[in-house]
């Protein structure tokens, strides 16, 4: 087959989603190759939101292996927004390792109304969202690059993040960084 993803030690799969699937607690999911996702790879969160990636009642660590994400999503309608590249729900947790990339480019033609909210969001008011290192860009976003809306734990250990055109356009809320709630935030 044409694998994407592996549990170390363990089973290849052909979607980085199945890999993540099929995990469980301890387990480390390693990308083999370079992604690229657009609006027709979403998967649906518990609420109907739409993401790319989405880890669920497990605590798990993404090696990047050096690999890139690329999306591509060229929409202004809001039926076809993308809430994250990377949700972690309620009761989950994802370590991001492996010095890898993730790339978010909206069309030229759609810049004044981005359709992808958060490059990573974290969900719910347990668990945890660690990035170690790795390098993220978003050419334009509606939300944030990394956004948390509950009481978890988010540490950010190292890693570049560039967002493009801050200010300059319609997305409404273009942070690097979005906390609410009220656990700990740490950039080390």
């Amino acid at each position: 087959g044409d694998y994407v993803a592996e549990i170390k030690g363990g089973a290849k799969y052909e979607s980085l989603q199945a890999a993540i699937d099929a995990a469980v607690t301890g387990d480390e999911v390693v990308v083999l190759k370079d992604l690229e996702y657009g609006f027709e790879d979403v998967v649906l969160t518990s609420d109907n939101r739409s993401v790319l990636v989405y880890v669920t009642g497990k605590e798990i660590t993404l090696n990047m292996n050096e690999k890139n994400i690329s999306v591509v999503h060229q929409s202004i309608l809001d039926a076809e927004r993308i809430f994250a590249v990377i949700c972690v729900e309620e009761n989950a947790s994802l370590t991001v390792t492996g010095n890898g990339a993730i790339d978010v480019d909206t069309d030229v033609a759609y810049t004044e109304m981005p359709k992808v909210a958060y490059m990573f969001w974290k969900r719910g008011t347990t668990g945890y969202l660690t990035i170690k290192d790795g390098n993220y860009h978003m050419d334009n976003s509606e939300d944030s690059m990394v956004y948390s809306n509950g009481d978890e734990t988010i540490t950010v250990e190292g890693g570049t993040f560039i967002l493009d055109a801050v200010g300059a356009r319609t997305n409404g809320f273009p942070y690097i960084f979005n906390a609410a709630g009220n656990n700990q935030r740490s950039v080390k």
